[in-house]
């Protein structure tokens, strides 16, 4: 019997502002979201989809690389290839991408991994979200553990605005 426990996770929240227009449009913009989202679960990341919310759950528990840095990498590549159908393509994806670090309970349920959010865990990434246009905003917590490798905004409401990435993976090896 597996027993729940704490840990630290990240979560990305993609809140799709226009997806009631999207549905009726038929449009190759949820294939578009669909295959941006893919992107985390072959990180191994937890995915919920909640009508016009999707949570991204990052964990250790899930993946040995889950980390915070891991983690943005993922969802700044969710947020270019958003970018890159909305330059393409007439209709346009609205979107907001919103991420926080906090803790969640996580234990295994016949066979499948389930998270219980604990405090603001997964309200702050959705209202990030919410604000957020067609860009990727951090919480000031999660900011605090990436700052050396992101270049961000901070904006009125202390949110920041990820505005590029220094990748230094290739260098942790000297």
């Amino acid at each position: 019997n597996y027993e729940a426990k704490r840990e630290e996770v990240v979560v990305l929240a993609l809140k799709l502002k226009n997806g009631q227009k999207l549905r009726q449009s038929e449009s190759s913009a949820f294939n578009a979201v669909r295959n941006a989202l893919h992107r985390a679960k072959i990180a191994k990341a937890k995915v919920y989809d909640q009508g016009d919310t999707s949570l991204v759950v990052f964990s250790q528990s899930l993946s040995e690389k889950a980390s915070a840095l891991e983690a943005v990498k993922v969802a700044h590549e969710i947020d270019a290839s958003l970018k890159e159908f909305n330059k393409k393509y007439a209709i346009k994806i609205e979107y907001g991408l919103g991420m926080h670090v906090g803790e969640m309970f996580f234990e295994i349920l016949d066979g499948k991994a389930k998270f219980t959010s604990i405090g603001s865990i997964t309200v702050t990434p959705k209202n990030l979200a919410s604000k957020a246009d067609c860009s990727l905003l951090l919480s000031h917590d999660l900011y605090r553990k990436v700052y050396t490798v992101v270049k961000a905004e901070q904006d009125e409401s202390g949110a920041y605005n990820v505005l590029s990435f220094k990748d230094r993976t290739s260098q942790s090896q000297f």
